[in-house]
């Protein structure tokens, strides 16, 4: 099984940010990336953040472009994501809960490796937290087949990373998540976004991989001196694919797209200042933190 991992789109709709961002350009980049990949895609996961401000315009511009995959693909919620608004525009997505459910949760079972979307978002917060409804939903639905191959997919990584700012606005109840996933062994990856960087961890000896964001890398800063240090980065454009083959064990590649980003994006330096000012807006204690 071959499964295609974006993350972290944050695509918007005004003009100003298609102007600065280039979201469109650089998801259609990704989108052909995939439908061109020399091996067949079984499924395309979606880990959170799809749209910038939530809004149902962003869902709706997404989705025509996510719709071009030649894939079936899935969709899960990030901290930027409103739940009602992604629901309301996927309503056709079986798999989904229907609106006006609290959380997106769902197992899809007719793969030979069966994926679990786990919703780790709090409506209003940057953080996330995984709360005893949603622990004891995917208790449950690990319950149901105890050896089939399973990856949980997640937007908030359930391991601190390193970078300050970056783990103040990680998940709470990852404690309680390490402990249940312990009860299983059939798991092969809890596979997240968030951090927009590649980051590769282990949580109750599963390994944690985060894909890297198609709308912005963070540079890598483990300075301690200090804890809001927010750089973009010019690195490639790049995603995960996930490979499972019948008779192994779960590869993850990174592949890289074909595509000059500084194209899309701009000077990092430049961005990098305009992020930080939006952030500490949006998210005053989070930046102080």
């Amino acid at each position: 099984m071959l499964i295609a991992q974006l993350t972290d789109i944050h695509y918007g709709v005004s003009k100003k940010k298609q102007r600065d961002l280039g979201e469109t350009r650089r998801l259609i980049a990704c989108v052909d990336h995939i439908n061109t990949f020399d091996e067949k895609i079984d499924l395309v996961v979606v880990s959170g953040d799809l749209a910038e401000d939530g809004w149902v315009e962003e869902y709706q511009a997404l989705r025509e472009i996510l719709d071009r995959l030649k894939s079936p693909y899935v969709v899960i919620p990030g901290n930027h994501d409103r739940r009602q608004n992604l629901l309301a525009v996927f309503d056709d997505h079986d798999y989904l809960p229907a609106r006006g459910e609290n959380h997106v949760l769902f197992s899809i079972d007719h793969y030979p490796v069966r994926v679990i979307g786990l919703d780790t978002s709090l409506f209003g917060e940057p953080y996330g937290r995984l709360c005893e409804h949603r622990l004891a939903w995917l208790d449950k639905t690990l319950q149901e087949d105890t050896a089939k191959p399973t990856m949980i997919f997640m937007h908030h990584p359930p391991v601190r990373i390193g970078i300050d700012w970056v783990d103040s606005i990680g998940l709470y109840g990852s404690v309680e998540f390490a402990d249940l996933l312990r009860k299983y062994s059939n798991i092969e990856a809890v596979c997240c976004g968030h951090v927009h960087r590649m980051v590769v961890s282990n949580i109750s000896n599963i390994p944690v991989v985060c894909a890297p964001s198609i709308h912005c890398s963070i540079s890598l800063s483990l300075s301690k001196n200090n804890s809001y240090s927010i750089l973009y980065s010019d690195e490639p454009l790049s995603l995960f694919f996930h490979y499972i083959p019948s008779d192994g064990n779960l590869v993850s590649h990174l592949s890289l797209v074909n595509v000059n980003v500084i194209d899309l994006i701009g000077d990092s330096g430049e961005l990098s200042e305009r992020f930080k000012g939006e952030y500490r807006k949006l998210y005053p204690s989070g930046a102080d933190r």
